[in-house]
């Protein structure tokens, strides 16, 4: 086992759980601001009608 080989490994590892971190982060807001607007869309749909 080489140690320096270890490290280069963790080194990647931590930089790609944090992309994939960051990429949920911006999933999930992406969804909550759409199901905002889609809400408001629908209230004023229900009232129109």
């Amino acid at each position: 086992m080489n140690v320096d080989n270890i490290m280069d490994a963790l080194q990647i590892m931590w930089k790609g759980m944090v992309g994939i971190f960051v990429a949920l982060i911006v999933i999930m807001l992406v969804v909550m601001l759409m199901s905002k607007i889609g809400s408001k869309n629908q209230k004023d749909d229900q009232t129109e009608k």
